[in-house]
């Protein structure tokens, strides 16, 4: 094995452009992640062949952009590589062996508990049948239709807002709560088979659909992240409405339902909670401060891939740089970024605190109620579970060096 870094040749590249500057989007098609690099960074890890030193690779990164980057700066830059498996090596091999699937990073102990998977499975097959039925309707007059149907219905919706309430009380009658799962169930799915179907559409690899826990709500997902390799813009926001189109139209087309049948039977009855299952969900994935629809149309249309993970980053160190006083290094990211970031930090982190604290406060009282105060204990452990990651990358991971 060669003792200089060598690029994994796996690895699939497309350029694109943000804010007039140019990127470079890397899929690792092994586990399913996504990166994206300044074109300076890329150029620099097509040159890791195997063959180049440190010291070559800073000559060669000098000439080309006249900008200094010593040898220390391309070992760091490797370790940082390596650590995401950008290189060939013992640890690709390792992460190979993993099934070949997205599942050796799981995250934080919080984040798998507000997302937690259930079952998955490989849709290609199906999805190549659903977007061969799916090309002749994707046209001009396909859309129109469509969306003749979308204002017809909810101008229906409008009109008749007071027959489309949520009751919960009716909600715990078994009849009603099989009819509501059964609806969930049918709109979760066709809103995400629209999101694959799309994305397969325009060339993009749906590794796995399935179930999941998101935020304590049962999900059903697409993993369509392939259309972050897609140049154009607009094919990318098509894939993120694709979902929530497919369910308007299909909420329109239940109010319709609703509308031409007979009041009290049962298919009256089914239209009608689906269009309020409909549009409550809808509501619900718009919301952009969990990783929904609504987040990812905020994402693209900020054009900063990554949102979440950026905008708690940059809070974090404004934290360990301003707060604690730690010599932290400033993340590159622009003004605009950093505005969007501040603000995206702070209103998710106030969402997502409240979730914990609801969660706790549920938990909490059958815990304490069933153990005593053994369920305090229980209690003080899962709150250690849930904070330990985020207080040891913020206090361990980012903390300076010891002053003699």
């Amino acid at each position: 094995m060669s003792a200089y870094p060598r690029l994994r040749t796996d690895l699939i590249a497309v350029s694109s452009e943000s804010d007039g500057v140019a990127y470079v989007t890397v899929k690792d098609p092994v586990s399913g992640s996504f990166f994206r690099l300044r074109e300076p960074e890329y150029w620099l890890i097509q040159q890791m062949n195997g063959q180049a030193s440190p010291e070559e690779l800073s000559t060669r990164f000098t000439a080309k952009y006249k900008t200094t980057l010593s040898p220390d700066s391309i070992r760091a830059f490797t370790e940082t590589l390596d650590a995401h498996y950008f290189l060939e090596g013992q640890r690709v091999e390792q992460m190979r062996t993993r099934k070949g699937s997205t599942h050796y990073a799981r995250g934080n102990f919080l984040v798998r508990l507000l997302s937690l998977r259930l079952a998955y499975f490989n849709p290609t097959r199906l999805l190549d049948l659903l977007v061969r039925m799916y090309r002749p309707l994707h046209n001009l007059w396909g859309f129109l239709l469509s969306l003749f149907v979308v204002v017809w219905g909810l101008g229906l919706l409008l009109a008749n807002s007071e027959h489309f309430y949520f009751d919960l009380a009716d909600a715990f009658n078994l009849g009603s709560l099989v009819t509501i799962v059964t609806g969930l169930f049918v709109i979760i799915t066709i809103h995400e088979f629209a999101h694959a179907v799309v994305c397969r559409y325009y060339g993009g690899e749906v590794r796995e659909v399935g179930f999941l826990l998101l935020y304590f709500q049962p999900c059903f997902y697409a993993d369509v992240s392939d259309a972050w390799l897609f140049q154009k813009k607009s094919q990318r926001l098509a894939v993120t409405w694709a979902g929530p189109y497919a369910q308007l139209l299909l909420l329109s087309i239940a109010v319709i339902g609703w509308r031409v049948t007979v009041p009290g039977i049962a298919v009256n009855d089914l239209f009608r909670i689906i269009t309020v299952v409909a549009w409550i969900t809808l509501l619900f994935n718009f919301n952009p401060l969990i990783r929904l629809d609504g987040y990812y149309l905020l994402s693209d249309l900020v054009a900063i891939p990554n949102l979440r993970d950026k905008s708690f980053g940059y809070l974090r160190y404004l934290f360990t740089r301003y707060i604690l006083g730690w010599p932290t290094a400033s993340p590159e990211i622009n003004t605009r970024q950093r505005k969007i970031c501040l603000t995206y930090a702070l209103t998710a982190g106030a969402f997502s605190i409240f979730l914990v604290v609801y969660f706790l406060s549920v938990v909490a009282e059958f815990l304490i109620y069933s153990f005593g105060q053994a369920g305090i204990l229980l209690v003080g452990l899962l709150l250690v579970l849930i904070l330990w990651t985020p207080s040891r990358d913020t206090f361990w991971g980012g903390r300076p060096p010891v002053r003699k």
